[in-house]
């Protein structure tokens, strides 16, 4: 739509992703990264959006065993929650005037994130630990 876009699944195999107003490149074998406007304007004038990012992940002590072609899970794990980190880049078809991390509450942080702009797009790599980030 045009407050809300995103890819996910097999993103590292998909290469570079283009949509309407953004674009990702992910090393991930597999997540998700979608953006979402936060002020119910279209993503290519929003002065909020957020792009919530995810990879794989599993319970601590999960296993499975191979049986008759396929995968039964001998153990579910707890905690905790191991997640992959996410390796990826974002492409904003748009100026933009700041990036931050966001805590694990989608609370604004002291952290920036490192912006180059052309003519085209304003471009970030996502933190590799971090689930969301604010572009303003």
């Amino acid at each position: 739509t045009d407050r809300a876009q995103g890819a996910w699944g097999f993103l590292k195999e998909a290469g570079r992703i283009t949509l309407t107003d953004f674009g990702i490149e992910s090393a991930n074998e597999y997540g998700s990264i979608v953006a979402v406007s936060l002020d119910d304007q279209p993503l290519s004038s929003s002065k909020r959006v957020l792009i919530q990012s995810a990879t794989w992940d599993q319970p601590f002590g999960f296993k499975t065993l191979n049986v008759d072609g396929y995968r039964r899970i001998e153990n579910l794990g707890g905690f905790p929650l191991n997640v992959e980190e996410i390796k990826a880049r974002v492409f904003v078809r748009r100026p933009v005037t700041s990036v931050m991390a966001l805590d694990g509450n989608g609370y604004e942080t002291e952290s920036l994130i490192e912006t180059s702009a052309t003519k085209k797009a304003t471009t970030f790599e996502l933190p590799k630990d971090s689930l969301y980030v604010l572009i303003q």
